[in-house]
């Protein structure tokens, strides 16, 4: 079983306080606006990969690539 995932904004306060303690000297008043949605997005993102169902016998999508002679 998965553990619980905080709640949302929780998760995105933590997120921002990493990245505001790494990077904040060097970022913008304006850039930390559209940071905090792009961090968003992001965790949106997760949550939807996470919420996706798998079983063990599940497998990645093959990758299919044309054969080209003249390619390099």
């Amino acid at each position: 079983m998965s553990e619980p995932t905080p709640p949302p904004d929780a998760r995105l306060d933590a997120a921002m306080a990493r990245v505001l303690a790494q990077h904040g000297a060097h970022l913008p008043a304006a850039a930390e606006v559209r940071l905090r949605e792009n961090v968003r997005a992001l965790l949106a993102s997760i949550d939807a990969l996470r919420n996706t169902p798998l079983i063990n016998a599940d497998e990645p999508d093959p990758v299919f690539r044309v054969y080209r002679a003249d390619a390099p």
